[in-house]
C-alpha cells in the first residue's frame, strides 16, 4: 500500500495486490486503476455483519488490560503516557460501537472517517468524556467516564452474541483500580 498526499492535500491510497491475495477482496468494493492480468477478486454479495464472540472477547480483554494499567502510569507520574492510554480506550470504545452497529472492519473506512457510522446516542456518549490533561485527576476521570460507556455496552453485545464475559479479569481490574488509585468503575 502506498499513501499519497498532493500539494493541495488531496489524499489517496494505492494498493498493489498479488494474485494469491485476490481472494481476500471483493471486486464490488474496489476500483482497479491498472490490471494487466485481467484477473479480479471474486464478486461477493453484501452479507450482514455480526461480531463474533472471539472478536468481541479480544476487544474487551484489551480494554480491561489498558484500563488496568492506569495505576502503574499514575504511580510513575507518566501522565503523558496516561493520555495515550485514554486515547486507546476511546478508540476501543469507538470500535465497540461499530461492532454494535454491525459494521464490518472492511466497511469502516479510514481512521479519519468514523462519525457517519456512529448513532446520535453513541456520539452523545463520546461527547460526555471529559477533556484530558496530563495530570492525575484528569486521567482518573477520563478512565472512569470511558469505562462507564464501554463496559455496559460490551456486556449487552456479549449477551446478544453469546460471548462468555471475562468476569474474573474484570473483577481483578476493578479491585486493582479501587485499591491502587481509588477508582471505582
Amino acid at each position: 500500500m502506498i499513501n499519497v498526499v498532493t500539494d493541495a492535500w488531496e489524499r489517496f491510497d494505492l494498493s498493489f495486490v498479488e494474485l494469491a491475495d485476490l481472494a481476500r477482496y471483493n471486486s464490488a468494493e474496489l476500483k482497479p486503476l491498472f490490471n494487466r492480468s485481467g484477473r479480479e477478486p471474486p464478486l461477493r454479495a453484501d452479507a450482514p455483519y455480526q461480531p463474533s464472540p472471539e472478536t468481541l472477547l479480544k476487544l474487551v480483554q484489551e480494554f480491561l488490560r489498558v484500563l488496568g494499567m492506569l495505576p502503574g502510569a499514575l504511580g510513575r507520574q507518566e501522565y503523558e503516557l496516561g493520555l495515550r492510554g485514554v486515547d486507546m480506550l476511546r478508540g476501543m470504545t469507538m470500535d465497540l460501537m461499530l461492532e454494535e452497529n454491525g459494521l464490518s472492519p472492511a466497511k469502516r473506512g479510514g481512521a479519519l472517517h468514523r462519525r457517519p457510522f456512529l448513532t446520535a446516542d453513541q456520539l452523545q456518549d463520546l461527547a460526555t468524556i471529559p477533556p484530558q490533561a496530563a495530570e492525575r485527576r484528569s486521567l482518573v476521570e477520563a478512565n472512569r467516564a470511558i469505562a462507564a460507556i464501554f463496559l455496559p455496552r460490551a456486556r449487552r453485545l456479549a449477551a446478544t452474541i453469546g460471548m462468555a464475559w471475562p468476569t474474573a479479569f474484570e473483577d481483578a481490574t476493578r479491585r486493582n483500580l479501587k485499591l491502587r488509585v481509588q477508582l471505582e468503575i
